[in-house]
């Protein structure tokens, strides 16, 4: 190297002078996204910002083809023509690597209009599907799911999948018809989320092989047993799913649910979250299935607004406790929640307003979940008295230092409304009184929060609400 070459490198930036192998690390580590956070992400990272910096990562850049393989598309009329060009570029560029593929209509206008030549770009390279999250918006042809179905044998690669139903299509927020049986050999496909969709009864999905599967405002009509066959599943997400009563057909199902004489083995799951839902569903799901290998249970009783005075919320404890002690199973999160706005105006929620209490009490026995490293608790309460306190300083300091057999709790999250007025003790003395302050200093992830809840509803809100 001459003198002038050896001067010009000195004087390079450290950021030119690295070498290609970490230049192309720190690169990628910059491009990655959890694929699952794609819909919160208001600017991703891209490599177009990388190739703006200069001529030299601009070559580099464009010749690394995984920060090219997350194709987001959130498409607006107004920029359509520019978002397919960029659209071709990423295909381009990403060459044979498996695509990640986030697709959503974000203009009203593709509800009478679809996206199709956005859609027929990336089934041309449906072979390269690692990960699909796609809105559909379809008009009175189908053309749209027509134009998805030519996907069909044709996704070797495909292991997550999440299907929703786009807003501004006809009949808002009712659930979609599926019609089109792509991904009936899919051999790689282990998660499957839908919301607001339910697949035709003539659809073929390899449900044997799925792990992990995500419901929302599952609709009855036509959906029959698709967890029945999804028995090697190792997580569960149930979200606004209800139990129908009185057969209205605005009411949300699973199938499943509804045989009160038998019980679905789950031998696999470990995780099971069940959101957004009625009570009454909730219990209904825990009395109907077995899951020996469950470790985390989270269970948010929060109805939807049309269903929230016919099926108020609140948590039934007996329900939950049998449940527990009908699978013996080795749990380590537990996550229960209900709607304080919800549970004010029910009449029949004392139960639910005496989870806390009951559940601190059940901690202090040795016997109630000894493997559990995580609790949290949001709801309401009837009143918290300074004896209240005692008995959860004593749990915690119990749990944090546990006696043979049973693990540490780790983390202790609780936030509660209080109906009484004549509390003997302030809210802000909570911690305080809890010993929260000195378990956070030896290490406990802890948070206590107590806040006055309005008083149960007057006369004229009860009759504005009824």
């Amino acid at each position: 190297m001459s003198k002038a070459s050896t001067r010009s490198f000195v004087h390079l930036p450290l950021a030119l002078q690295l070498p290609l192998e970490i230049e192309e690390e720190i690169f990628s580590i910059y491009c990655s996204i959890n694929f699952d956070g794609i819909k919160t992400l208001k600017q991703p990272p891209s490599p177009l910002l990388l190739g703006s910096v200069c001529k030299a990562w601009r070559e580099t850049t464009w010749s690394i083809p995984q920060l090219w393989t997350t194709v987001i598309l959130k498409l607006t009329i107004r920029n359509y023509e520019r978002q397919l060009k960029l659209l071709d570029l990423w295909l381009l560029n990403s060459k044979q690597s498996s695509l990640s593929i986030y697709f959503e209509a974000m203009d009203q206008t593709f509800g009478v209009i679809p996206p199709l030549e956005a859609l027929e770009k990336l089934v041309e390279h449906s072979e390269r599907w690692s990960h699909l999250d796609i809105t559909i918006v379809d008009d009175k042809e189908r053309r749209f799911v027509k134009l998805l179905g030519r996907a069909k044998d044709r996704v070797p690669q495909l292991q997550l999948v999440h299907i929703r139903k786009c807003q501004y299509m006809p009949g808002g927020y009712e659930a979609f018809v599926l019609s089109t049986d792509f991904l009936e050999i899919a051999p790689r496909l282990i998660k499957l989320s839908k919301s607001d969709i339910y697949l035709d009864v003539n659809i073929k999905v390899p449900w044997t092989q799925l792990t992990s599967l995500y419901y929302h405002r599952e609709s009855s009509d036509g959906s029959t047993n698709d967890l029945l066959c999804c028995l090697n599943l190792t997580q569960l997400h149930l979200s606004a799913i209800y139990w129908n009563y009185s057969n209205e057909s605005e009411v949300f199902v699973l199938d499943f649910i509804n045989d009160p004489d038998s019980r679905t083995e789950f031998s696999y799951l470990s995780s099971l979250c069940i959101v957004n839902t009625d009570r009454h569903s909730i219990m209904r799901v825990l009395d109907t299935i077995n899951c020996p290998a469950l470790r985390e249970l989270r269970l948010i009783s929060i109805p939807s607004k049309e269903s929230a005075f016919r099926y108020p919320g609140g948590l039934h404890l007996s329900t939950i406790y049998d449940f527990l002690q009908r699978i013996n199973c080795p749990l380590e999160v537990l996550e229960l929640g209900t709607d304080e706005s919800y549970d004010r105006f029910a009449s029949d929620n004392t139960d639910s307003r005496k989870v806390l209490p009951s559940l601190i009490k059940k901690l202090d026995e040795d016997t109630f979940l000894p493997h559990l490293v995580e609790f949290r608790y949001k709801g309401i309460v009837d009143s918290m008295h300074s004896y209240d306190y005692n008995q959860i300083e004593h749990v915690l300091q119990k749990r944090w230092t546990p006696v043979s057999g049973l693990s540490r709790l780790e983390i202790f999250h609780v936030e509660f409304g209080v109906l009484d007025k004549d509390m003997e003790v302030s809210l802000q003395s909570l911690e305080f009184l809890c010993g929260a302050t000195k378990l956070r200093r030896e290490g406990m992830d802890i948070l206590i929060i107590g806040h006055m809840a309005e008083e149960v509803g007057n006369s004229e809100d009860n009759d504005s609400d009824e």
